[in-house]
């Protein structure tokens, strides 16, 4: 039997990333917020953070380094979900390559250079976007994927992560179009409930997961 939380209260932690263009010069900072909810359960705590890198110098038609992922340092597996919001809405969801617009980008890193991640069967996309059934992150070899699922406004982590691990990168890179000419914030939301009743090395089907969180917020 599934263990359902006795005591409700979704963890949750934001992370934000105000990025700032000036017309002769560009500034970019950096600010955490996290609250965590105090929880009481009988098999462990639950408690989950976004972690990131975050650099690089702010210019146009240049990608910045920003990694969000989520880090379990409970004391008993996760689900996860995340939801991505860019203010102003100036994100390219849609691969239309406006150039007034940003690109939240899967890849990797390799020194200043960020390669765009690829896959060969089309089952992962590296531009972060709200299609459904398809997998966002990186591209993973396994026969089973692993990554983020979009569904009703949250990106959902097809996997439980058990306590000391991490997800996949939600996306790995900011891509600034040529003609954005305004300031605008990334901020990456993230909420967790309990799975101490799935098994760890499974995937499994967002249905499945928005189900556990509903289960919670009935509580």
């Amino acid at each position: 039997m599934k263990e359902i939380l006795k005591k409700k209260k979704i963890v949750a932690s934001v992370v934000a990333a105000a990025i700032i263009i000036g017309a002769t010069s560009t500034v970019a900072y950096f600010k955490t917020q996290t609250e965590a909810v105090e929880n009481s359960f009988t098999t462990g705590s639950l408690k989950t953070e976004i972690e990131e890198e975050f650099e690089g110098q702010i210019q146009k038609n240049t990608t910045i380094k920003k990694t969000p992922h989520v880090v379990n340092k409970g004391a008993i597996r996760a689900f996860v979900r995340a939801r991505v919001l860019v203010t102003p809405d100036i994100a390219d969801y849609d691969d239309s390559e406006d150039t007034n617009k940003i690109r939240l980008l899967s890849g990797t890193w390799e020194g200043t250079t960020f390669n765009v991640a690829t896959s060969s069967d089309n089952k992962y996309k590296s531009l972060l976007g709200k299609d459904k059934d398809v997998l966002y992150g990186e591209p993973d070899t396994d026969d089973e994927k692993i990554g983020w699922i979009y569904s009703d406004g949250y990106y959902y982590y097809n996997k439980p992560i058990v306590a000391g691990e991490s997800t996949e990168n939600i996306f790995s890179g900011v891509f600034v179009g040529n003609d954005v000419n305004v300031n605008f914030d990334v901020t990456v939301y993230q909420e967790s409930v309990s799975a101490s009743g799935y098994n760890a090395s499974k995937t499994y089907d967002v249905e499945t997961i928005k189900s556990v969180f509903s289960d919670v917020d009935k509580k």
